[in-house]
Protein backbone atom coordinates (compact mmCIF):
# COMPACT_ATOMS: atom_id res chain seq x y z
CA UNK A 1 0.00 0.00 0.00
CA UNK A 2 1.55 3.59 -0.85
CA UNK A 3 0.45 6.94 0.98
CA UNK A 4 0.38 9.69 -1.54
CA UNK A 5 1.08 13.67 -0.47
CA UNK A 6 -0.22 15.60 -2.72
CA UNK A 7 -0.54 19.03 -3.55
CA UNK A 8 -3.35 20.47 -5.96
CA UNK A 9 -4.68 24.18 -7.00
CA UNK A 10 -7.82 23.24 -8.98
CA UNK A 11 -9.57 20.49 -7.39
CA UNK A 12 -13.56 20.15 -8.12
CA UNK A 13 -15.26 19.00 -4.73
CA UNK A 14 -18.10 16.93 -5.42
CA UNK A 15 -17.63 14.84 -2.73
CA UNK A 16 -21.23 15.48 -0.63
CA UNK A 17 -24.54 13.33 -2.18
CA UNK A 18 -26.09 16.89 -2.72
CA UNK A 19 -22.99 18.28 -4.95
CA UNK A 20 -24.18 15.76 -7.43
CA UNK A 21 -27.80 15.92 -7.34
CA UNK A 22 -27.39 19.38 -8.30
CA UNK A 23 -25.76 17.27 -11.59
CA UNK A 24 -28.19 15.38 -11.62
CA UNK A 25 -26.12 12.85 -10.39
CA UNK A 26 -27.80 9.44 -8.84
CA UNK A 27 -25.42 7.07 -7.35
CA UNK A 28 -28.20 4.57 -7.63
CA UNK A 29 -28.97 5.13 -11.52
CA UNK A 30 -25.43 5.16 -12.16
CA UNK A 31 -24.42 1.64 -10.81
CA UNK A 32 -24.67 0.34 -13.66
CA UNK A 33 -24.08 3.04 -16.47
CA UNK A 34 -21.28 4.98 -15.73
CA UNK A 35 -21.44 7.29 -18.88
CA UNK A 36 -23.36 10.66 -16.66
CA UNK A 37 -20.16 10.38 -14.14
CA UNK A 38 -17.96 10.07 -17.28
CA UNK A 39 -18.97 12.80 -18.95
CA UNK A 40 -19.24 14.85 -15.69
CA UNK A 41 -15.36 13.81 -15.21
CA UNK A 42 -14.66 14.77 -18.96
CA UNK A 43 -15.90 18.17 -18.72
CA UNK A 44 -14.10 19.03 -15.41
CA UNK A 45 -10.85 17.80 -17.18
CA UNK A 46 -11.47 19.40 -20.82
CA UNK A 47 -11.56 22.51 -18.29
CA UNK A 48 -8.13 21.98 -17.12
CA UNK A 49 -9.27 21.29 -13.42
CA UNK A 50 -6.26 18.59 -11.82
CA UNK A 51 -8.65 16.82 -9.92
CA UNK A 52 -12.06 15.64 -8.84
CA UNK A 53 -13.11 14.75 -5.08
CA UNK A 54 -16.17 12.47 -5.18
CA UNK A 55 -17.94 9.87 -3.15
CA UNK A 56 -16.93 6.58 -3.56
CA UNK A 57 -19.35 3.71 -5.03
CA UNK A 58 -17.46 0.95 -2.95
CA UNK A 59 -17.25 2.28 0.28
CA UNK A 60 -19.84 4.62 1.92
CA UNK A 61 -18.48 7.70 3.58
CA UNK A 62 -15.38 7.31 1.80
CA UNK A 63 -14.25 10.13 -0.54
CA UNK A 64 -11.94 9.61 -3.95
CA UNK A 65 -9.91 11.64 -5.15
CA UNK A 66 -9.21 11.82 -8.79
CA UNK A 67 -6.01 13.11 -10.50
CA UNK A 68 -5.63 14.16 -13.86
CA UNK A 69 -2.00 14.36 -13.98
CA UNK A 70 -2.01 15.87 -17.82
CA UNK A 71 -3.46 19.47 -15.93
CA UNK A 72 -0.86 19.38 -13.44
CA UNK A 73 0.41 22.87 -12.62
CA UNK A 74 3.90 24.25 -12.20
CA UNK A 75 3.37 24.27 -8.26
CA UNK A 76 1.32 21.15 -7.95
CA UNK A 77 2.80 17.50 -6.93
CA UNK A 78 2.33 13.80 -6.07
CA UNK A 79 4.88 12.36 -4.04
CA UNK A 80 5.83 9.10 -2.42
CA UNK A 81 5.66 8.97 1.33
CA UNK A 82 5.05 5.86 2.26
CA UNK A 83 5.40 2.10 0.76
CA UNK A 84 4.24 -1.07 3.28
CA UNK A 85 3.57 -4.47 2.28
CA UNK A 86 -0.07 -5.91 3.13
Amino acid sequence: MHTLAVQLSRVVDLSSLDDLARLHLDLQSTADDYTPCQLVGGAIAYLNFEGVMVPSLRRAGAVNLVIYTTNLGADSHILLSESRDL
